[in-house]
Formats: structure tokens, sequence, C-alpha cells
């Protein structure tokens, strides 16, 4: 039980949301995970809200605490687009937590995935993919997936289309045809396409699954999949560059990568977006989104608790994508 303060960091997307729980001291004491948490997702508002609540809630238990009792708060959250997103968020957290709370959109906060001083613009890449930038003098701009979409979820559509056009003769056959059978266990294009779109299909049929795959084959030299990957690399590099520009960034500022397509071993993506953005030194990501959320509700306090931070993280499997 902790009864003088404490410090938590949230990061909430589109399949999960986490939270963690630190003592002022910076020893992690507790972690939550619930689904997702954007706002903007098919359960709305409310079924949002309803799932990181319930993260911080489970946290909060195990770690022995009262919301109420916080000290500092970060939430790094897909789906904070807008300024009506950011008073309902912020309203209903609130409403649960007690001491500063911090609201970003996810892509934001991803910046302190890598840069110790949380600033310099970040491109992230998962389930979907986005670029955001924060200046030196707190400016920030981010435009979300909305501009043109990307990811993992789009790389595996267009690895998919292009599956489907080999087959009808509209473009030339693709290494990616048997990869797509073999990932879906379809017997041919036409049984594929049956599984992807029939009523009641499960979640296993979603084309993010694919993603991997043409990553794969563009690294063996499939025209269409490397096709696929370079025009990836344009698309968040080209806003990568934009979110340069809107911070203020006229020289060398790092460029974070994070999201799970850039654990593909493959450099063909990293390359195509760093081609796009002159200036951008790239940075790894050191830290989980979460733990950047932590850090940052550290930072509002003006304590450096990344050694105790990163010597009672818990386990990764509270992190991973299912």
């Amino acid at each position: 039980m902790t009864d003088g303060g404490f410090v938590l960091g949230a990061d909430g997307g589109n399949t999960k949301t986490v939270a963690l729980v630190a003592r002022l001291d910076g020893a992690i004491i507790g972690w939550g995970r619930a689904g997702s948490s954007d706002v903007h997702d098919t359960a709305g508002a409310d079924g949002a809200v309803g799932e990181l609540t319930a993260a911080v809630h489970a946290a909060c238990e195990l770690a022995g605490c009262n919301p109420a009792a916080a000290t500092s708060s970060v939430f790094g959250l897909a789906g904070a687009d807008w300024p009506e997103d950011f008073a309902l968020l912020r309203e209903a957290l609130g409403g649960v937590l007690g001491g500063d709370v911090h609201v970003l959109n996810d892509a934001v906060n991803a910046i302190r995935c890598g840069t110790p001083d949380g600033v310099g613009v970040v491109v992230s890449c998962g389930t979907g993919g986005t670029a955001a930038g924060l200046g030196t003098d707190g400016t920030i701009y981010h435009r979300g997936f909305w501009p043109e979409p990307s990811g993992a979820r789009e790389i595996g559509r267009l690895g998919l289309q292009s599956v489907q056009r080999a087959h009808l003769g509209l473009e030339p056959p693709t290494a990616l045809t048997p990869l797509a059978l073999a990932r879906y266990g379809a017997a041919d294009p036409d049984d594929l396409l049956h599984r992807l779109t029939a009523r009641g299909r499960a979640a296993s049929t979603d084309s993010r699954w694919f993603c991997p795959d043409v990553l794969d084959a563009a690294e063996a030299g499939d025209a269409a999949a490397r096709a696929i990957v370079l025009r990836e690399g344009s698309v968040l590099g080209g806003q990568a560059r934009v979110c340069a520009e809107q911070v203020g960034y006229t020289g060398a500022f790092p460029l974070v990568f994070v999201g799970g397509v850039f654990r593909h071993p493959s450099r063909i993506l990293r390359d195509a977006i760093l081609a796009e953005v002159p200036g951008g030194e790239p940075v790894e990501m050191l830290w989980e989104p979460a733990t950047a959320a932590l850090l940052r509700a550290f930072d509002h306090l003006g304590i450096d608790a990344t050694a105790a931070v990163a010597a009672s993280l818990p386990e990764h499997a509270i992190f991973a994508t299912d």
C-alpha cells in the first residue's frame, strides 16, 4: 500500500490500453491492461473511457493505492485528436484521479520512447501509422491517420489487393500469393477472398496479420511487395517531414521510430522514410509507450526516475500486442 502519492502513466490504442503505477521514488508497483481506449473506435466514447479507467483501476488495485491519491499522471491516447476529445478525456480522468492529469495524443507521447526530453519527431507504424512532432518550444503538431491510411493494416490490405489483382491478370504474378494462402489457410485466391470477406469471419482474417509477409517478400525482391513498402515509406516520411517543419525544426533533429512494424528486420521501410525527411536522425525506441507516459509524469514533477523505472519494469507480456 502506498499512501504518500504515486505517479501513473498509460498508453491507449486501438488494440490495447496499458497503465503503470510507480512510487515517487520511481519503482513500478502496479500495472493494468484493458482493451481499446480510442474514443473514435466502434465502441464509442463511453466504451473507450470504460476500458481506459479499467486499466487504471487494475494498476492501482495491484499497487494497493487509491486513484484519488495520484500526484501526476500522463496519458498517451489514440483518438485524442480534437479539442473536444481532450476535453472529454480530461473530464473523465479528472473524476477518477487526483493530482495533475495530462492527456497527449499517443503519437506525441511516443516521442518520449526515444528521447530523454520528449521532444523531436516520431514515426509510428503499428496497426495504424502516423507521425507527430514536439518542438523545443513546446509546439505540437500531429494529424493522426486521417490524411492517408498507413500501418500494418494498410500494408497488409495492399498486399492482399495485389494477390487478387494478380489472380485476375491485372498485375504480374507475385510471391505474395503463396504467402497469403499460407497465412490465411486458403486453397486458392478465390477461397482467400471468401475467407477474408465472409460474414462472421474471425479476427485472424484482419489484413494486418499479412504485413510481415509483405515485408518478407519486399526484402526478397518481389516487385509488388517492394512497391507497397516504398509507398508506405513515402506516406509516413512525408508526414514526418511536415511535422518537423510545423514545429520549427530546420536542422538536425531526432526522428524516433516506434511501433511493431519496425521490429521486422528489413530496412526498406526505414530507409524509404529517412529519404523523405532531411535532417531526421534515426533514434531507436528505448521504452514502451506506457513507460514513456510514466516517465513524462515524472518529468512534470522534475524527478529523474529513469534508473528506478528501468529496474522495475513488468514482464514484456504486459506490453505485447495480441
